[in-house]
């Protein structure tokens, strides 16, 4: 089911489609995304694309528990 999911949303981004993605699964979002929105309790507080997602302190203190 969520290979089927994935193959559907790699096509609609070959379109040129925006998408707008709700995921926890960082392995995931790594595959799919060029840029995140990292949010804790309602506010947005990093963005930029995962890999720097991933490096940022205040993510991994709050999500990854670093």
């Amino acid at each position: 089911m969520t290979q089927m999911i994935l193959e559907k949303i790699y096509s609609l981004l070959q379109l040129g489609k925006t998408i707008f993605l709700v995921e926890h699964d960082m392995d995931i979002v790594k595959q799919i995304t060029d840029r995140v929105y990292f949010m804790d309790n309602g506010e947005i507080i990093a963005t930029g694309k995962p890999e720097e997602i991933l490096a940022n302190p205040m993510v991994r203190e709050t999500y990854l528990d670093a």
